[in-house]
């Protein structure tokens, strides 16, 4: 389920005046331009302390963080560029089919990617802490861990490349350029079938799934920390692994329930009338926001000797230098001003 109007066959949107909200054009594309570039950097920085380091590329509870990283990066690198410059012209650019098309599938795929991940995420943590035996070999783990984590990356992409590239109703739809994601509705979003199956599988269970298994989550860590085990060790060991994933399903809820909730609602006809239909917009923006900040979170589960440690000796030891630095540069200027005289 992506940035669609679910609810109308032809290629009009909600609001014909596309990113004109009371929101300012220039502050949307600054506040997407900012938060793109600052992502961005985060997503590459996990990416290498995940990848170069062996404790934490070994860890088989960050292996689904790393796919939720690409698969935001995807978001920062393919679909909010498009934003952006839609913000900055009012108007799709360049005004080709084939861009509203890569655009269609990069906001659906990526969205729908990090949307079941994370559902992913939530569900295995359990296996992770409470069931450590199931993955205590490596047939285990493939069935348990692996199989299901490669499906869940590719299959959204493979979806959305049958929905979106092979049907044959691109050739005759008439694409708004002057609309974000050219009028929001991909082609296949007339055929109601598909497009039922696509709002509940990567839209509605997905979601259902992560604040199912993050209450559950919550409750049986308080339940095994404090009532039945209370052993204090067990729970340090843990409470990383709780937190790093509770975080990042939290935030995700917080921004992206609104969007689905009035998308069900229109969906199904009982959208009160006298919602106005530029709210659709702000919650297409909070939808991009959270997957923007992602990174930010899962920078902060990290380990601090990971990074927050090393930023703080390298910001010391620039200071270091600048007080150093001024009692050297002070002399050099008297004497090159004296040898102008």
């Amino acid at each position: 389920i992506g940035k669609m109007d679910l609810n109308k066959t032809d290629n009009s949107s909600y609001n014909d005046t596309g990113y004109q909200m009371l929101i300012s054009s220039s502050i949307v594309f600054w506040t997407y331009l900012i938060l793109d570039i600052s992502s961005t950097i985060c997503s590459f920085f996990l990416l290498y302390q995940f990848i170069s380091r062996r404790i934490l590329h070994r860890a088989i509870n960050n292996h689904t963080i790393i796919a939720i990283t690409f698969s935001s990066l995807g978001t920062n690198l393919l679909d909010v560029p498009f934003s952006i410059t839609y913000a900055h012209l009012c108007i799709v650019w360049p005004p080709t089919p084939i861009v509203c098309v890569i655009w269609w599938f990069a906001s659906n795929a990526n969205f729908a990617t990090t949307n079941i991940l994370i559902a992913w995420g939530s569900f295995e943590r359990h296996i992770l802490i409470f069931h450590e035996k199931w993955l205590s070999t490596k047939k285990k783990r493939w069935l348990i861990h692996y199989a299901p984590l490669i499906f869940f990356m590719l299959y959204p992409f493979i979806f959305y490349v049958a929905a979106v590239f092979i049907p044959s109703c691109n050739d005759s739809f008439i694409f708004d350029y002057t609309q974000p994601v050219c009028g929001w509705m991909p082609c296949y979003a007339s055929q109601i079938p598909i497009v039922m199956y696509d709002i509940s599988t990567h839209g509605i269970l997905p979601n259902i799934v992560i604040a199912i298994c993050s209450i559950a989550l919550l409750i049986r860590v308080v339940w095994h920390k404090h009532i039945r085990y209370r052993q204090q060790v067990k729970w340090k060991k843990y409470r990383k692994l709780t937190i790093q994933m509770l975080s990042l399903s939290i935030v995700f809820l917080i921004f992206n329930l609104p969007y689905l909730i009035y998308v069900i609602l229109e969906y199904g006809n009982i959208l009160p009338t006298n919602i106005d239909p530029e709210i659709y917009n702000y919650l297409i923006i909070l939808t991009d926001f959270c997957i923007l900040l992602l990174p930010f979170i899962t920078l902060l589960s990290l380990p601090s000797e990971f990074w927050l440690k090393k930023w703080r000796h390298r910001l010391a030891s620039i200071m270091r230098i600048n007080t150093v630095f001024p009692s050297q540069t002070v002399p050099l200027a008297i004497m090159l001003h004296r040898r102008t005289q």
